[in-house]
């Protein structure tokens, strides 16, 4: 049997052991939930919610959005050309399209032509016959006969029409 050298260790640890003896871990207790009875303001603090009264009574701040387009406006002091901000944002972004940068090339194309609404299955359909109807290819007649009402006055809506007297189209289920 041999001995091992003085000063090292066993890397056998104990059965049932997780981490070697002699270190200790501390696990703070679980933290109570936030909020919940016990941590209102008490009655007369000034930040109690007031039944009734908005969450915001002075009102929206100004969005940074105005400040924006304030400042595209104003004239770059050192510009020889005297152009706007704006002017030399878009020319930046126009640059840096050109030499391949994505983002870019997408900011110009959003803020030239706008995002597409993407319409559900219903509304592209709707929009569709709404075309047709004015068009003439699909009479008014058909759209109020074969289908719901509501569906129907959103199409005739989309085309510029009203929905007619009921004398003159009556719908198939209020017969």
């Amino acid at each position: 049997m041999s001995r091992k050298p003085a000063g090292t260790r066993s890397k056998v640890r104990a059965a049932g052991s997780a981490r070697p003896r002699g270190i200790t871990i501390h696990v703070p207790p679980p933290r109570k939930a936030q909020g919940g009875p016990g941590r209102r303001f008490p009655p007369g603090n000034p930040w109690r919610y007031v039944k009734g009264q908005s969450g915001n009574p002075a009102g929206e701040r100004p969005l940074l959005g105005a400040n924006y387009r304030k400042l595209l406006a104003l004239i770059v002091p050192d510009d020889p050309l005297k152009r706007t901000y704006g002017e030399l944002v878009a020319e930046t972004v126009a640059d840096l399209a050109l030499a391949g940068h994505l983002g870019a090339a997408v900011e110009l194309r959003t803020a030239s032509e706008g995002t597409r609404t993407v319409l559900s299955f219903e509304e592209e359909l709707e929009a569709r016959i709404a075309k047709d109807v004015r068009e003439g290819t699909v009479k008014v007649s058909d759209i109020t006969h074969d289908l719901p009402r509501d569906m129907a006055e959103r199409i005739l809506r989309l085309a510029g029409m009203e929905w007619p007297n009921e004398s003159e189209a009556p719908h198939g289920d209020e017969a």
